[in-house]
């Protein structure tokens, strides 16, 4: 009888044994992984999430590690966030602990500034176009350039502080004039910064080419690292007005008038030659005293010139690189100014001037501490 009872319990203990094994010990293993996209392009500096699916969804190990082949492009957080770090493409893979399997999302990281290249030419600098009015500004002379990227559109107020938010400069992040009430439709962050002098300017270029992993233009006492340049100046700074560009370098920069005066005439012969950036109409491509409603307007709002760029007429005057000197009637190639002066160049018009200072050929210079609510600036890269 006890026998009996022995092999009773041994038989339950037998099945609960089975049971257990079959409940919590049996392995599934994962088929697959997948990500939400195979492709995707976000702006240097910005982020976006990438979702990873295991299959089978219950999948006993389904732990998963991601990496990026160009982390110098994009990075990615073991969660998915992937953020843009300079232009360029990335890989990331996501691979899964069970079995290895793979999937991947090709990363392209643009930069937050849309540029437009021009290609090499030779013009004639100071030559006044089209039928809109207006004269030479003499002696004309004829300039070869190379080619370069010009910024599509001037710099807007949303990109000038997220650039220059945390600056040790004590340059404003919020500088402009005009902070508020845009016209009907228009969206704030998009109007044109203002308010930025041709100091700010330098900041600017090194502190954007420098989180887009470019190599910065821009040297001051020896040094690309804006956080070593001090407070910028308040008036003309001898130590400030010595900056120099560095050879090779891949960063941003502003244009010199003859870059800008060349991109502002839409390329060469038609539609080139107009009196205008893009038109002999001015109300057709630019905002000046007559159409402006005595303010600023997002950009891009009027047409653009032939190479596609909007607003080089009005809407805000664009600092140059040059020092403003008088011109010289010799032919020259990629100029960059005069070699010392009192200001720097102004080109372009704005909201408050009069039609004949948006004209292409037109120049103006000021103080380059100087913020007006009228100055603003584009971008180049060569």
């Amino acid at each position: 009888m006890k026998r009996m009872k022995l092999i009773g319990i041994i038989a339950v203990l037998a099945v609960i044994v089975f049971a257990a094994c079959d409940l919590g010990g049996s392995v599934i293993s994962v088929t697959g992984v997948s990500l939400n996209k195979t492709a995707t392009s976000i702006a240097a500096g910005s982020t976006e999430t990438l979702f990873v699916a295991v299959t089978p969804a219950n999948a006993t190990n389904r732990n998963v590690t991601l990496g990026s082949s160009n982390p110098s492009v994009a990075t990615v957080t073991q969660g998915g966030v992937v953020t843009g770090v300079a232009a360029g493409t990335a890989t990331i893979t996501v691979t899964t602990v069970d079995g290895g399997r793979m999937a991947s999302c090709v990363v392209t990281s643009q930069s937050s500034i849309e540029m437009v290249r021009v290609s090499a030419c030779s013009f004639e600098l100071g030559r006044n176009l089209g039928i809109g009015g207006g004269s030479d500004n003499t002696p004309v002379s004829t300039v070869t350039l190379t080619s370069f990227y010009m910024g599509k559109y001037q710099v807007t107020q949303e990109q000038w502080q997220t650039v220059m938010t945390g600056n040790s400069n004590g340059i404003s992040a919020t500088p402009s004039y005009f902070s508020s009430s845009p016209a009907t439709g228009e969206v704030q962050g998009r109007r044109p910064v203002e308010r930025v002098s041709w100091y700010n300017i330098l900041v600017f270029c090194n502190r954007l080419s420098i989180s887009e992993g470019l190599t910065p233009a821009y040297s001051i006492n020896g040094s690309t690292n804006p956080n070593t340049w001090g407070t910028v100046p308040t008036s003309s700074n001898a130590t400030w007005n010595a900056v120099t560009i560095v050879s090779g370098s891949t960063g941003y920069r502003l244009p010199t008038e003859a870059q800008w005066e060349y991109a502002a005439k839409g390329g060469n012969g038609s539609p080139g030659s107009y009196t205008y950036s893009g038109s002999n109409s001015i109300d057709t491509v630019a905002w000046y005293s007559g159409n402006s409603s005595s303010r600023t307007h997002e950009v891009g709002k009027k047409a653009p010139n032939g190479l596609g760029l909007y607003d080089m007429s009005g809407n805000v005057l664009e600092w140059c690189w040059d020092w403003y000197g008088d011109y010289t009637s010799t032919a020259k190639t990629n100029p960059t100014g005069a070699t010392a002066g009192a200001n720097r160049v102004l080109r372009g018009g704005c909201w408050n001037v009069v039609a004949s200072i948006t004209r292409s050929s037109d120049r103006y210079g000021d103080d380059p501490s100087s913020r007006d609510s009228g100055d603003g600036f584009r971008l180049l890269r060569p």
